[in-house]
């Protein structure tokens, strides 16, 4: 349900969806039969509330479909000592982005005098940003720049952007250098956590529309989606970007 009305904002906004589907494969619809299916049967085992890309592995699903409830339970609880689980790599080989293991950043990355500097990497040294930030604004490990925007630049950058468009990973890039230039230019020293945060949300809201995500395709749009756990799920940002993307559909924007 947290997903139903940004769905219905994608489907009005974006023209490119019925195209798109008209198009797929009959091999492709098979595909994603068995993935829907296992994702289905994974959800209601576990109660679990996600949405699954449209990258899916066919092997993966047909695993997930074959075990019970009651292993699917087990394979859950035998967690590795970094908190992953067996069962966490089928998620994500059927698309479920939120489970998939972010690898630390393998950039090289220069000493910066300044954090803004950081924006002269590529990719996820990019991201290391927000950590040169918190050394300033010591909002904790549970902070929004740690825990939340940090912590969603690494996972977007190392999981989603692979399986993104063309279109889509330019989108991403420039996401990624709007919120970290608006996140800079109006920090001020003593700026309290809660401000950092607040100004963050409208951030999104900002550089997500301006760079067009209203245009992106709806797999990327699912790609985006799943890489969000469902208990993070900015709800109100989503709402107010589809709000945004009706208004430019509708203004011819």
């Amino acid at each position: 349900m947290r997903y139903f009305y940004l769905l219905i904002f994608l489907l009005c906004c974006n023209q490119e969806v019925e195209h798109e589907y008209k198009h797929r494969e009959i091999n492709d619809v098979k595909t994603e039969t068995i993935c829907e299916t296992a994702r289905t049967h994974i959800n209601e085992c576990l109660s679990l509330e996600s949405t699954m890309s449209v990258d899916c592995d066919e092997n993966a699903a047909e695993s997930i479909i074959s075990m019970t409830c009651q292993e699917l339970l087990s394979a859950e609880e035998d967690q590795k000592s970094d908190g992953s689980s067996w069962l966490d790599k089928l998620h994500c080989k059927i698309g479920v982005l939120h489970f998939c293991e972010v690898s630390i950043c393998e950039e090289e990355v220069e000493e910066a005098s300044e954090c803004i500097d950081l924006l002269e990497n590529n990719s996820c040294g990019q991201c290391q940003y927000y950590s040169c930030l918190e050394e300033k604004a010591q909002c904790g490990e549970e902070g929004y720049l740690l825990n939340f925007v940090g912590k969603y630049c690494e996972r977007f950058t190392q999981i989603t952007y692979p399986r993104l468009t063309e279109f889509g990973k330019v989108w991403l890039e420039g996401v990624r250098e709007c919120l970290i230039y608006n996140m800079d230019n109006d920090y001020y020293e003593g700026e309290s956590c809660e401000s950092i945060e607040d100004r963050g949300i409208k951030d999104h809201i900002e550089c997500y529309v301006g760079t067009g995500i209203c245009s992106l395709p709806i797999s990327d749009w699912v790609n985006i989606l799943s890489t969000i756990k469902p208990g993070e799920f900015p709800i109100m940002q989503a709402v107010a970007v589809g709000n945004k993307c009706i208004s430019n559909f509708i203004t011819g924007n």
